[in-house]
């Protein structure tokens, strides 16, 4: 009861580490794909932001002052275009620079900034500039609206022309809204901005962090999907497809508030005419979007952490396995050694019985001779010596049979093979028992071919386990009085193996203890309900000492019906081949 207890108690104990386990793991996992987030997101952001940055400050760089813009004073922006060419490091990022104002016949002028010789030329319509066009017809003499009214703001990007445009809106009055009396166009450097504006930012939040692991790239969205940049020379296609982060690369109306409704994100300070300025800018977009999409790559955010927790698993359950099968081997070794000590204190009690019975023989003779109760007529001090040397050779038997039992554990005694002829050791077994034979009028049977050869073995051991079997079959055979020993040749795959045969027609052995009979100190029912003197060790040591021969013991037998054991040795012409082969 207390085993099955222990074992209830440790499965259970199990049980709640597991599922402790399962849910600690599952809450990592969670926390896991929380930072992996965390951290993607926050290089997308760095990224969005030094993005807006330089632009703010290219788009800052071109903001008029009031009264130039009240004058139409055009001139002032190439006095800007020229201190930004002087102070920025993207100076390649601005390809072109046109004005589109409104002559006073109401007809559109567009003018080229010619930035060498500092002055606006009228330009005929490039192609690039043909869709701006169109979508800037009718906002002339237009009020501009205020930052938070629909998609139009200071600046207007059109993503899919690269193209920024800033509507040069005066004010009449303190009071009025400001009057569109024309645009500044920018028209970016696509093959710069493509290949070393964007892609020097991409390296620097997603390639130059060692402890970074995912890729970035820019798209084109509007009528197409067209790749801008990529931190990876070769994207996966599920970066584009299924990214972990999409969004907008341009700072979206929540990422700025509007004046007066909180603080807004630092816009940075330029330095314009001896004062500082800030001014908040928001840009827009119409159709075409530059986006920023990201993703680990490994593969997804949840497939990452799906592994992770799966390997983490693994390992947490493959720890719990082992320590449930070392708890099951400690249950299981704890019982053996139970049951180990229960059969040595059988043993011990078997063999004080088998030692007191000759001992006290021998004993009471010798008091009777020594007392002169026995006279020398009739041979009586010779039978009383007959007597004396038998119980002393049973004692001497059980001697040592324990000790080629302590012998064979403790490898003290290394096999000493030869040639054993097969009848001269049945021959000799067969004498040392007689006597037993003689008193139980056993009938014993011999089938030992002529020309049987010579088996290869320990004679001394191989002769000790004979006579085991013998003594067994003499002692659990009596019912049927009958022995027979047989011995044959038999070929195996080539080799010849010579087999001793030991049957009797006692009761059997149980099918339940047929597995445990080579065990020592084992002892079957059948042995125990009788109280057949004997201590467990005689077929341990058969098997024992007949494994060391490189021989084995096989064992048949059927409640009622006999028992049988065999021994299979090599012959010792076997063993001459053998070793002729490795000199």
């Amino acid at each position: 009861m207390l085993g099955v207890g222990l074992a209830t108690l440790m499965g259970l104990t199990l049980l709640v580490l597991a599922v402790l386990q399962y849910r600690w793991i599952g809450e990592v996992g969670e926390a896991e794909r929380a930072r992996l987030h965390a951290g993607l997101n926050n290089a997308v952001q760095q990224l969005r932001t030094e993005f807006n940055a330089e632009l703010r400050r290219m788009c800052l760089a071109f903001e008029l002052e009031p009264e130039a813009l009240a004058a139409r004073n055009w001139d002032r922006l190439i006095e800007r275009y020229d201190y930004w060419l002087s102070e920025e490091r993207h100076v390649k990022l601005i390809e072109d620079v046109f004005l589109l104002t409104s002559r006073s016949n109401g007809e559109k002028e567009l003018q080229w900034l010619d930035a060498q010789a500092g002055q606006w030329l009228p330009s005929e319509w490039p192609a690039r500039l043909e869709r701006m066009g169109k979508q800037l017809d009718g906002r002339f003499a237009r009020r501009a609206a205020g930052p938070g009214a629909g998609r139009f703001s200071l600046w207007w990007v059109l993503a899919e022309d690269f193209i920024l445009v800033q509507p040069l809106a005066a004010r009449e009055g303190a009071s009025a809204p400001p009057e569109i009396s024309g645009f500044l166009v920018l028209v970016l450097n696509q093959q710069y901005f493509q290949n070393v504006f964007l892609p020097e930012m991409a390296q620097r939040y997603f390639n130059d962090r060692p402890e970074a692991d995912f890729e970035a790239a820019v798209v084109l969205t509007g009528r197409g999907r067209m790749l801008l940049c990529c931190s990876d020379l070769h994207p996966d296609a599920r970066l584009l497809d299924k990214p972990d982060i999409r969004v907008r690369l341009l700072w979206d109306r929540p990422d700025l508030a509007p004046v007066g409704a909180g603080a807004p994100p630092p816009l940075g300070r330029l330095a314009f005419g001896g004062r500082n300025r800030d001014a908040p800018l928001f840009l827009g977009s119409e159709a075409g979007e530059w986006e920023v999409v990201a993703d680990y790559r490994g593969g997804s955010l949840d497939e990452i952490v799906s592994r992770s927790r799966r390997r983490s698993l693994a390992v947490s359950f493959g720890v719990l396995l082992l320590l449930g099968a070392g708890m099951t081997l400690i249950i299981l070794g704890a019982r053996r050694s139970n049951q180990l000590a229960e059969l040595q204190m059988k043993f011990v009690a078997g063999v004080s019985h088998d030692l007191r019975t000759p001992l006290a023989v021998i004993c009471s003779a010798a008091d009777n001779l020594a007392a002169g109760v026995v006279d020398d007529s009739a041979g009586r001090v010779r039978e009383y010596g007959s007597l004396i040397r038998s119980e002393g050779r049973k004692l001497s038997a059980m001697v040592e049979q324990i000790l080629r039992y302590a012998s064979l554990k403790s490898a003290s005694r290394k096999p000493e093979p030869q040639p054993v002829a097969i009848v001269e050791l049945v021959n000799a077994v067969l004498a040392d028992e007689k006597p037993s034979i003689d008193l139980l009028g056993f009938q014993v049977e011999t089938e030992i071919p002529a020309d049987l050869p010579a088996a290869w073995g320990d004679r001394a051991a191989l002769q000790q386990a004979l006579r085991n079997l013998v003594s067994n079959a003499i002692k659990y055979g009596a019912p049927g009085r009958w022995m027979c020993i047989r011995a044959a040749r038999i070929p195996d795959s080539g080799n010849e193996t010579v087999s001793i045969s030991v049957e009797d027609r006692g009761p059997g052995i149980e099918p339940e203890d047929l597995p445990h009979v080579f065990e020592p100190f084992y002892r079957g029912r059948t042995a125990t309900a009788s109280a057949t003197p004997g201590s467990g060790l005689g077929l341990s040591v058969v098997e024992q000492s007949v494994s060391a021969m490189g021989g084995r013991t096989v064992v048949r037998s059927a409640p009622g019906g006999g028992t049988t054991f065999t021994l299979y040795l090599p012959s010792a012409s076997r063993a001459a081949e053998a070793s002729q082969g490795k000199g």
